[in-house]
């Protein structure tokens, strides 16, 4: 019988305490959790932008060099489309 009450006061404080809602630490944890995802995504986008500035610089460099290999395997000069290739031969 003393089990029995045991028992059942425990159920009943549990179910106070749920009743209650949640406690400053545990809305306080919540807020800095969303505070530090919140910081990720704003530092976050700067260095997305970096990326593609830095990647858009690298792609104009290997054209420059390819420019540059062709200018200089071809004489030093550019063709247009329509100009024949064989006087470099």
């Amino acid at each position: 019988m003393v089990k029995q009450n045991v028992g059942r006061s425990i159920r009943v404080g549990l179910r106070r305490r749920m009743r209650q809602g949640f406690s400053l630490v545990e809305l306080g944890i919540v807020i800095a959790v969303i505070a530090v995802l919140a910081a990720v995504v704003i530092f976050g986008r700067g260095f997305i932008s970096a990326a593609r500035i830095t990647k858009a610089i690298d792609a104009s460099n290997t054209a420059r060099k390819a420019a540059s290999t062709f200018a200089g395997t071809s004489g030093g000069a550019f063709l247009a489309t329509n100009e024949p290739a064989e006087h470099l031969l």
